[in-house]
């Protein structure tokens, strides 16, 4: 796919005349429904409950209220989204039941985790993004990139909804764990916009803005941006890179032109753009053993950095960073071809690159002149050395890939509207752009790693020629995906729903990479090695070149997924639920492991759920929403750790198809407005999981990868599954003159309980939990101005996000959370 291709594809698109549209007059009907449903202000918390069950969403692919939806999820409204300051994919795993987010290399490149459903490295995601109903762009690099909510995705929106459990019949690409669905606002048939500025600490500052522009009643526009850049809030005490870490400097672009073809056909073409650069996270040292020789020398870091307080780090690279650049086109075609049929046609492109340079475990070590039993460590004294880095080369990616997406919906209804149905076809192909990936110093001092100019610091010191290492990984990733599915609900009686779906999804993954490592016998002299036996010069000599290194891996998967179930009003404003799906989520290729380790074949889980929605109105009103559910997770993909007992070859890691899990809890959010002004909400999360079964492969005769360390045992905890998960939101509207405008102040409450990282002896986080506060003023004194005021974190909780346990090695890293953050946000609203 070139950008020469993309103009004739949205073309034909369009003359394909596809879609699901609605007549001029109708949209303009349901556009000013929605806009009697939004809260008056884009700056309240917009969580009445007497309105709750009108939300309207998109998780069945049409537009339904969200009381009527028989899923589990969370729907966040954009008023929400800006309150809790939610400005990228982890900060929303905070606030949402059941869903969790590792930032284990910076925000950028967040993953996500629904109910144990965990994205392992070099996997493919267990939860789905979409934007405008299209998947994220794959990454497809040697760490975890892509296939998520880019920077400056959350704002501009109509909502955010987060589905819990297999989306394996409607959705474009099948998922284990659930999906996450970014909502934009539609280009609306009003003159309207507004300008907005916040400022905060950490010299916080932020700037977006919308203008909505109807051309005419058949050609509507919309465009926006967001900015974003603050300090980072941990302080580097190494001195080599940035004085910095955890910083936020981001844009985002994004325009929409909504078209008006012909009565009953509209075509809406959205373009966005983004790029994030800042230093990245990096994890600091937080225990050590005096272990010769690496935990010796974490122990000196560790008081390197005594006294210096908790948002500390060290750093050995001398430019760190994360980058991630994305730009992508969407094109939906809608055609309401007769009262009882309409089809929808969806094509996408997009292109994604990321670079990253960071130090994994935060060391920087430095070599003392006695060091443990070494008397005199001579040259190398005064030298920093690292533990691992992980880092692109100057100019070239660890992930550069497009992606095409095309999906044709066909959506109806028969026997007098008792019969719904879609039905519809998906493709999606993602080509790499460019040769990425990266290189690794494994236990070396490298002033200039892209240069090669290395010291093998601890082979020499110890007397173990080869030690240390340099690893060298590039290749490209290709992915196709296909699916063909169905799904219909037919109504057995006026409050009886019966709902059945299937769907045949076909997988292809293909890889061609080239591993190659380094020795240093002398300091600069690099002698390579193809990493893996069996590749490369015979006998496994000394290498010329890294093509001599290539391999090429390809799997192919394919699956049934399905859902049935039943759909009970017994009264008005009550639902009442029962589900069983199958879910799936393809095999894929991991280059980076060693034979016969290459290749991962797909998962599946059976998913029971039972639910019930329910509204209540009069003086006290509210809603109160309930799931239990019931996961029997198979072929699960589990990480393991590759390890040689003779040092012959550098630690890496495998994905595996090893476990069998069950996985049980309840969800239940609810919404409450005792009296007039005052409105309560919150929500719960209880989840049990246990390995029932794990197979750990054995090593095979003669490989040099002797040792085989599972990430999971049987009787064990998922990880990043903590067994209690809350939230609790306050608001209430002062009494004041209408004339004065409208004031709310506002607190929600947090608790994430105690969750495997991973699993070693120190491998577990530990519950926190924070409070944030909010106070808006909405048309201030009755003017077109807004304001609010936000706190998060107001008690200055201290937690982590991550641990690394190197216990075996002396040392345990953590990257610490957020500290408190505050700010003031300013907006001049305009037109209607």
């Amino acid at each position: 796919m070139t950008k020469g291709t993309i103009g004739p594809i949205l073309c034909a698109s369009t003359a394909l005349l596809v879609g699901y549209a609605l007549p001029a007059t109708a949209r303009q009907a349901d556009e000013g429904a929605r806009r009697s449903a939004a809260p008056h202000s884009s700056f309240e918390d917009g969580a009445a409950p007497a309105t709750d069950g009108d939300i309207v969403v998109t998780a069945r692919r049409v537009e339904e209220r969200l009381q009527d939806v028989p899923i589990s999820m969370t729907v966040f409204s954009q008023a929400q989204l800006d309150n809790r300051n939610i400005t990228n994919g982890a900060d929303l795993a905070v606030y949402t039941p059941s869903l969790t987010a590792t930032q284990r290399f910076g925000s950028n490149n967040t993953s996500f985790a629904i109910r144990g459903f965990v994205q392992e490295q070099r996997t493919t995601p267990s939860v789905g993004v979409y934007f405008a109903d299209v998947v994220a762009p794959r990454g497809g690099g040697a760490i975890s990139a892509g296939d998520g909510a880019g920077a400056g995705s959350f704002f501009d929106l109509r909502n955010v909804q987060v589905l819990k459990g297999p989306q394996g019949t409607l959705f474009g690409r099948n998922t284990t764990g659930g999906a996450v669905l970014l909502v934009p606002n539609d280009a609306t048939s009003e003159f309207e916009g507004y300008l907005e500025g916040s400022y905060g600490n950490f010299e916080m500052k932020r700037i977006q803005g919308v203008l909505n522009i109807p051309f005419s009643e058949a050609i509507r526009f919309r465009v926006g941006g967001d900015a974003m850049r603050r300090d980072g809030y941990l302080r580097n005490l190494s001195g080599i890179g940035p004085d910095r870490f955890g910083n936020v400097n981001y844009y985002a672009l994004r325009a929409t032109l909504e078209l008006d073809l012909a009565p009953g056909l509209e075509n809406t073409t959205i373009l966005s753009t983004s790029r994030s650069k800042n230093n990245g996270a990096v994890e600091k040292l937080t225990d050590c053993t005096n272990l010769f020789p690496f935990g010796l020398l974490a122990c000196q870091q560790v008081a390197r950095q005594a006294g210096q307080g908790f948002y500390v780090n060290q750093n050995n690279l001398p430019d760190p960073r994360s980058l991630a650049r994305q730009w992508q086109v969407i094109n939906r075609t809608d055609w309401q071809a007769s009262d009882n049929l309409t089809i929808r046609n969806i094509v996408s492109y997009a292109e994604l690159r990321n670079e990253t340079r960071v130090e994994v475990f935060g060391t920087s070590f430095l070599i003392p002149r006695q060091f443990g039993p070494i008397a005199d460590t001579g040259a190398l004294a005064g030298l920093r050395a690292t533990f691992a880095n992980s880092s692109s080369p100057k100019g070239q990616p660890n992930a550069h890939q497009s992606t095409f997406t095309e999906e044709l919906q066909f959506i109806g209804s028969a026997f007098d509207n008792r019969l719904s149905w879609q039905a519809g076809a998906y493709m999606e192909r993602s080509r790499p752009l460019s040769e990425s990936g990266q290189l690794s110093p494994i236990l070396m001092s490298c002033p200039d790693q892209d240069a090669f100019r290395c010291t093998d610091v601890f082979g020499t010191i110890l007397g173990i020629p080869g030690l240390g290492s340099l690893i060298s990984s590039f290749g490209t990733m290709r992915y196709d995906n296909y699916g063909l599915y169905g799904q219909a609900t037919y109504s057995l009686r006026d409050n009886l729903k019966f709902t059945a779906g299937l769907r045949h999804t076909w997988d292809r993954v293909e890889a061609s990479n080239k591993y190659a490592t380094y020795r240093f016998l002398q300091p600069n002299v690099p002698i390579g090695f193809c990493t893996f036996p069996g590749v490369g010069p015979v006998g496994g000599g000394p290498i010329a070149d890294t093509e001599q290194c290539r391999a090429r891996t390809v799997v192919k998967s394919q699956a049934p997924t399905w859902v049935v179930g039943l759909d009970y009003n017994p009264a008005e404003d009550v639902l009442l639920y029962g589900k069983y799906s199958r879910g799936y989520r393809q095999g894929t290729v991991n280059p980076f492991a060693p034979p016969p380790f290459q290749t991962v074949e797909p998962e599946q889980v059976d998913t029971y759920e039972l639910g019930a929605k329910t509204a209540f109105r009069g003086a006290v009103s509210g809603t109160f929403n309930l799931a239990a559910f019931y996961n029997n997770f198979q072929d699960q993909q589990v990480a393991v750790g590759l390890l040689s007992s003779a040092n012959a070859a550098t630690p890496t890691q495998a994905i595996v198809n090893a476990g069998r899990s069950r996985i049980w809890g309840i969800e239940a959010e609810a919404s409450v407005r005792p009296f007039e002004r005052f409105n309560l909400s919150g929500s719960l999360a209880y989840l049990n999981t246990k390995v029932t079964d794990i197979i750990i492969p054995v090593a095979a005769p003669g490989s040099v990868y002797d040792i085989i360390q599972p990430s999971a045992v049987k009787g064990s905890r998922l990880a990043l599954t903590p067994r209690y998960k809350a939230t609790a939101t306050a608001s209430y509207e002062l009494p004041l003159s209408e004339s004065l405008g409208r004031m709310t102040a506002s607190a929600t409450y947090s608790y994430t309980g105690k969750q495997i990282f991973a699993l070693t002896a120190r491998g577990t986080l530990d519950a926190y939990d924070f409070l944030n506060l909010n106070l808006d003023w909405a048309g201030i004194g009755g003017s077109p101005f807004d304001a609010a005021v936000f706190v998060i974190n107001a008690t200055g909780k201290k937690y982590y996000l991550s641990v690394s346990d190197n216990t075996r090695q002396g040392f345990i890293s953590q990257l610490p959370a957020e500290p408190r953050t505050y700010g003031l946000r300013l907006r001049w609203r305009f037109g209607n």
